[in-house]
């Protein structure tokens, strides 16, 4: 305990040192543009740059979850001004007179039509949505030499995702004939609305396969992020049962003798309600010599899936980013094994999808939403 509360104390030190120097580096920024502009009382334009660099340190402060658009255009601001500030460097040794770029750069002209172009980049981009196939070949015997895997995650009806739209992308699945459908949890969120919930269901439930629907909750689907669910638990897992997808928390069934389908309990869920099994417990009933595939919401523990004869795990959670840097700065996190794509270790395969839906806001910047369809077979 004392150890995890020495790590909060660091983590919230390094947060509010990374608020002071980002405040700082906004007021200088600010002053600098009304310097520019020809603004000569000095008064003034500290009284304005600290305004301005308050505004944007509100949008990290004040209800930061989930993140809004005005968070991810001070995130611009900052990762613009910061290579504005590289570019100006280099071009001082280069081409110290050229005075294109030196207005472009004094005036934040640069800054600010860097951050216009890529949110209206990511708001177009975020309507599109694209099927990723994977083929992989495994080990095991497979149903007719093979078993097609089709994979949604992160749906969060009701933000980018409609029902008309969902309707078209379970319609262009299931011409895809699926084997089986395995969703990797957050389907809905706090702003799914009742009928969003009941219509996620009910698409779903009818894509057509032959092995059924199989779900496990991610870390949004029974709330705790944000403002109280607007959907009953109980009314949500009793659409997802009417509609012939069964539930899978911390739990697994045999389909037809032929493969075990496992669903882990997200990881931040089981903080808040218990915990989840071992992953050996979990499995200890499978047949290791026929596929294994598992669902954990969160690209966790993928060694010890590996170690535990795992042949397909599915993730989803990381929406890839979903924004501009994030979507390059999510590679280097320690805590996700995989951040999108597919990864072998050993026999295992690891797929994570960047996901359906988005969360916060409708941009994507950074990456393509998607459904995927993994075709395994067998060698």
């Amino acid at each position: 305990m004392a150890i995890h509360g020495k790590r909060r104390i660091l983590a919230l030190g390094a947060g509010l040192f990374t608020l002071l120097m980002a405040g700082v580096y906004f007021t200088l920024c600010a002053a600098r543009s009304l310097r520019f502009f020809g603004m000569t009382s000095e008064t003034l334009v500290i009284a304005l740059s600290v305004l301005f660099a308050l505004l944007c340190l509100s949008a990290f402060v004040i209800r930061p979850i989930p993140i809004k658009i005005t968070t991810i255009t001070v995130l611009y601001f900052l990762t613009f001004g910061l290579l504005s500030d590289l570019i100006h460097f280099i071009v001082r040794f280069i081409a110290p007179g050229f005075a294109p770029w030196n207005w472009l750069h004094a005036s934040g002209v640069f800054v600010l039509t860097a951050t216009a172009l890529t949110l209206l980049y990511g708001w177009l981009h975020g309507r599109r949505v694209a099927l990723k196939r994977y083929r992989i070949g495994v080990n095991q015997p497979l149903p007719e030499g093979r078993l097609r895997v089709a994979l949604i995650s992160d749906l969060h009806m009701g933000k980018s995702i409609d029902s008309a739209k969902l309707m078209r992308v379970c319609s262009l699945l299931g011409a895809q004939s699926p084997d089986v459908l395995l969703l990797a949890g957050d389907l809905c969120d706090d702003q799914t609305t009742p009928s969003d919930m009941l219509a996620a269901c009910a698409l779903l439930g009818g894509i057509p396969t032959k092995y059924g629907a199989y779900f496990v909750y991610g870390n949004h689907d029974l709330g705790g992020h944000g403002p109280a669910l607007k959907y009953p638990v109980k009314t949500y897992l009793a659409a997802l049962e009417r509609n012939g997808i069964r539930v899978l928390d911390d739990a697994s069934v045999s389909v037809s003798g032929l493969f075990t389908v496992a669903g882990r309990r997200d990881a931040w869920m089981a903080h808040s309600i218990g915990g989840r099994i071992p992953l050996a417990e979990l499995l200890q009933d499978a047949d290791r010599t026929k596929p294994v595939l598992l669902m954990d919401h969160q690209p966790l523990d993928t060694k010890q899936a590996a170690e535990q004869g795992v042949t397909l795990q599915v993730s989803g959670h990381t929406h890839a980013g979903q924004v501009f840097p994030a979507s390059w700065l999510g590679r280097l996190l320690p805590n996700a094994d995989v951040f999108y794509g597919h990864k072998q270790i050993g026999e295992t395969h690891i797929v994570v999808s960047s996901g359906l839906g988005c969360r916060g806001s409708t941009l994507r910047s950074g990456c393509t939403a998607e459904f995927v369809l993994i075709d395994l077979q067998a060698r």
